[in-house]
């Protein structure tokens, strides 16, 4: 599929008009993460009614999503897909390329952005604005309301990470500005919650809760897997198990470095990683 592509999958599954809410997102399968595949599961769970606009290409590196192709073309909803939702993370070294950045690089991507978010809204009769990475994408809540749409800002607390030097004030002063503009938030933890009233002055009661669901027909409990067991020499033994993808955000190394302290209290503890990154 081209990065620009207007073809989507899923059209054969919902009327043109049935569609009420429109996700933005840069994270999306074939991406490797936890948050698209949450707003890929609400797509397919929603009968038609959900609408994904997700980036084609990776914004860290600027080339395309490898396995794009063969993903979309399982997708049991609506899916549309854009060159870039955001600008690129790492640019070269030097004043020109930050110019270049801020007057040419993001003002194309914004009104690439945003031509292709209106025109699915009137596609699709969308009434639901839904924005992840509000740090990048939020310019388009005030947009979005003077054409009457009601915005979601979806939260996955990852997104609030301190943004370093000296643009760090300007990038808070920013998202305040966004979250108080939104129509509803939506975070997955309470401490996420807790974390954007102490650092984003958001009152609680204007965050929804929604924690990440399970998909039951993959994940349920059952008996001890004894190969497991057997290759890890974990029969016996209190585990400790992390599942998560081996970034540093995860805090993996953190927990590692804990772990001789509470070995001193629980000898036959083992830490089991799950995972890869």
């Amino acid at each position: 599929m081209e990065p620009d592509s207007t073809a989507a999958a899923g059209h054969g599954f919902v009327e043109s008009g049935s569609a009420r809410c429109l996700i933005v997102t840069n994270n999306f399968p074939p991406v490797v993460g936890g948050a698209g595949n949450v707003y890929a599961a609400l797509a397919a769970a929603a009968g038609g009614r959900i609408v994904v606009l997700a980036a084609a290409t990776d914004y860290r590196s600027g080339q395309p999503v490898p396995g794009l192709a063969e993903h979309d073309a399982t997708a049991d909803y609506p899916l549309e897909r854009i060159a870039e939702v955001r600008p690129r993370l790492h640019r070269k070294p030097g004043p020109w390329a930050r110019i270049h950045g801020m007057l040419l690089e993001e003002p194309r991507i914004r009104r690439r952005l945003w031509q292709r978010v209106q025109a699915l809204v009137q596609q699709h009769g969308i009434r639901v604005l839904c924005l992840a990475d509000e740090e990048t994408v939020g310019w388009m809540i005030a947009p979005a309301q003077r054409r009457g749409l009601k915005v979601i800002l979806y939260s996955h607390g990852d997104d609030l990470g301190w943004w370093p030097g000296a643009s760090a004030a300007r990038m808070d002063a920013r998202r305040r500005r966004y979250f108080a503009q939104a129509d509803a938030i939506v975070m997955v933890s309470e401490s996420g919650a807790e974390d954007l009233g102490r650092r984003f002055g958001v009152p609680r009661g204007r965050i929804t809760l929604v924690p990440n669901g399970v998909d039951l027909s993959c994940f349920g409990p059952e008996g001890p897997e004894s190969g497991l067991l057997g290759r890890y020499g974990l029969a016996g033994r209190r585990v400790v198990v992390t599942v998560a993808r081996l970034v540093p955000r995860k805090g993996i190394d953190r927990l590692i470095r804990a772990l001789p302290a509470v070995a001193a209290a629980v000898p036959d503890l083992m830490h089991l990683v799950v995972g890869d990154g």
